[in-house]
């Protein structure tokens, strides 16, 4: 059955960022917006508060939502943990969506979506280099879990 290929997405997060658009359409950037507690980062801290429950209902209803409008394989990136017990909580909530919507996905992880609060670029770096994807790498060799990309978000 031909269909869309969605690639790039982020379909697994909690909260909004609508009070956001005005501050663009007043000419704001993205990075001042995000000095302002905005982005990513508020992002971030509403899906820690969610529940599994809830971003799994949540994504499960965003996948339906591509499934009916034509898409049939899909890109879903992590990206909204930033830490690596919040990333696998993600990537563990997208490999049990497989199982509820019969779409395929090819699971990203994007661990390197911001710089979080408690950190430095460099200490970012050097935890993903040397501590998260070798753990990742040990989940997918034990097929724990199923990513078939690494990604990286650079802002500067």
């Amino acid at each position: 059955l031909p269909g869309f290929v969605d690639a790039h997405t982020h379909p697994i997060w909690a909260g909004d960022r609508v009070h956001e658009y005005a501050k663009k359409l007043a000419g704001a950037t993205y990075m001042e917006i995000m000095r302002e507690g905005g982005g990513i980062g508020f992002t971030v801290e509403q899906t820690r508060l969610a529940t599994d429950k809830d971003l799994l209902a949540s994504l499960v209803a965003r996948l339906k939502r591509m499934l009916c409008a034509g898409t049939t394989y899909v890109e879903c990136k992590t990206g909204y943990g930033l830490e690596w017990p919040d990333e696998l909580r993600l990537l563990k909530l997208l490999e049990q969506a497989r199982s509820h919507i019969p779409i395929g996905i090819s699971i990203t992880y994007c661990g390197a979506h911001a710089v979080p609060k408690n950190k430095t670029a460099e200490e970012m770096t050097e935890d993903i280099v040397n501590n998260q994807i070798k753990a990742l790498k040990k989940l997918i060799d034990n097929k724990e879990l199923n990513v078939s990309d690494i990604d990286v978000f650079c802002e500067k």
